[in-house]
Parts: structure tokens; sequence; C-alpha cells
């Protein structure tokens, strides 16, 4: 960070060390925001009252609020949740629930701050038994030093475009080391073909080879789309919409409408890219239709869709749920 930035930082400090024990119970979350955590987050180069860049308490699924979602390039890189300065931000319900408010929306990165202190996580991180993984965890004594690896410097946005956050959590440990999406698609995707189509057959029994046919280049289309998806935000040049899919899918949300959400993920696609990929009366996009009708009577319990989707697009196989009837491209 620059001397200017640090100046700034070390007015706050200073500031919220001139303010008495008694004054700081009295201090409520507004309070805190406005006067000091908008202006630490200013200080680190976000336009917090730009919404192009910062979002406040925007409505995210299921009515939960985060109170800050920061974007690069128009993309939500990470959540933080404000507290009062009374509060414990080490709260592990209250973590808890903000790491899955940012999972489910396919959000990397979350923080939780009173400004006298501040964490963050890795939100893509799935939970268990053990108290969640702090990635950073500084006090306000401790923003201005610069020798600290994990230090606020991480949480600029020079270091979010740069993927520094990125880099340094797989160093510790904290995050796997990513595997390009082309080079997991391609070791998985003759599997893929043949389930999808199996199980596009359970819905529609096809009779003719015709019908074979075009059901193989709805599955390549399908395919095709979710490799592009998949590859924009791996490039950290789309948003998280599919991401956040796999993580309810993978999380067992039972109100989730696969098929929609898809076809909802596609439209916009359609709208973003000047792309003959995403034309919306595509073979599959009129197959995916039919089975949404059918998937939302079985209450989304259909396995020959639901289990395909979580496949390709979190990567659980369900062969036992599929028929052993071959693609006419699976040796392709």
């Amino acid at each position: 960070m620059q001397f200017e930035q640090l100046s700034r930082i070390r007015e706050l400090v200073e500031k919220y060390a001139r303010i008495s024990t008694a004054e700081r119970r009295r201090y409520q979350e507004a309070d805190v925001r406005s006067t000091f955590i908008d202006l630490l987050f200013a200080a680190l180069g976000w336009s917090v009252f730009d919404r192009d860049h910062v979002e406040r308490e925007p409505t995210v699924l299921e009515g939960k609020r985060p109170d800050y979602i920061f974007k690069v390039a128009g993309v939500p890189r990470f959540y933080l949740e404000a507290k009062p300065f009374r509060e414990d931000i080490y709260d592990e319900t209250e973590t808890r629930k903000a790491i899955t408010k940012a999972y489910n929306k396919g959000v990397s990165w979350v923080g939780v701050t009173n400004f006298s202190r501040l964490v963050l996580y890795d939100a893509q991180e799935e939970l268990t038994s053990s108290q969640p993984r702090r990635v950073i965890d500084l006090t306000c004594d401790q923003y201005c030093e610069t020798e600290l690896e994990a230090g606020l410097h991480l949480l600029t946005p020079v270091a979010f475009e740069s993927r520094t956050l990125e880099e340094y959590a797989q160093r510790i440990g904290a995050r796997r080391r990513s595997i390009p999406i082309e080079k997991r698609l391609y070791q998985s995707m003759r599997d893929w073909r043949y389930q999808l189509i199996n199980a596009l057959d359970q819905v529609k029994n096809w009779q003719a080879e015709e019908e074979f046919r075009a059901g193989d280049e709805a599955v390549q289309r399908l395919l095709d789309r979710l490799v592009f998806l998949r590859n924009c935000e791996d490039r950290g040049i789309g948003g998280t919409d599919l991401r956040g899919l796999r993580n309810r899918l993978r999380s067992r949300d039972r109100g989730l409408r696969v098929t929609q959400s898809l076809l909802n993920l596609f439209a916009e696609a359609a709208r973003t890219y000047d792309s003959e990929l995403f034309q919306t009366d595509a073979i599959i996009d009129v197959l995916m239709q039919g089975m949404g009708t059918i998937l939302d009577q079985t209450r989304n319990d259909a396995p020959y869709f639901r289990g395909v989707a979580v496949t390709i697009v979190a990567g659980h196989p369900r062969r036992d749920r599929l028929r052993a009837r071959p693609s006419p491209s699976t040796t392709a």
C-alpha cells in the first residue's frame, strides 16, 4: 500500500483508540460502518459509494443480506459482514451463516469486521464440524503493518485483480490449487456425454436413430455452454452464478429448480455474449423446458436430470440411476 493509504488508515486507528470503552458500547452497527468501515475500505482503494464497485445490503438468496459486496470488473469477489464494536466477530454460528451466504452465490471470500478486528474466510471451503479456518485475522493495530504477509494489502482492488489473495491462500494450504477447467472436463467429458444421453432417453424414450442424433447434438451444446461459462468464471471475466448453482447442488438445496436455473443462466449469457452457442431456440433449450415441467411435478427429485446436473456442474456421478444404452457419439 502507498504512504497516503497507510496515513488514512493510521488516522482511523488512532481515532478508534481515542474512544472510551463506554462510548464504544453505544456505537451501533450503522455508526461503525459510516465512521470507520466505509473509510477503511475507501483508504484501501475501493469506490465505496459507487454501486458498480461496492454494493451495500443487496438482497440475496432467501432474503439474507450481506452488508457489503465488493466487485472487480462488475464481478462479486468478496462479501463483508459488519458488526458493532461490542459484538464478537468470531461467533461460529454467525460465521457459518456468512460463509454459507457467499458459498450459495459462488462468491469466493467472506469477511467479518467490527473495525477493531477483521477476519477473512475462504467461502469455497466446505464447512465441517471443525471451526472455519481463518485466512486473514487482524487487529486494528496491525492494519498498517506492511511486513505482514496476511495483511490488509490482500484486500485491495489491485490484489483481487492480480489474484494475490488466492495465491497466498494456496501457499499456506488454505485453498487447493485449482486445475484448469479444460483439463478437468477433458478427463470426464466422454463419461458425462454417455450419462446425459441416457438420462435424456429415460425422459424422451427415443426410438429412431434420428432422435438420438438430435439428442446427441443437444448434449454437446449443453456441455459446450457449461465449459464456456466455467472458463469465464475461472478467468474472472464472468459472474459466479454457475459456481453458485454448483454449490447449491452440493448442499442438496431442496428448493432448487435445476433446469430453470440453467435456462436462466443461458438466457443471461445470450444477452451478454455475441455467440450462436446460446441461441435460445436450440434443441437443448426445448428439451430442458420440457423437463422443467416434469421436474416441478416430482418436487425436484427426478433422477434422470438432477443426477446428471450434479455430475456436470459439481462432478458427482450417479451411474446407478442411468440406463446402459450407449450414445451414438461415445466413440467420438
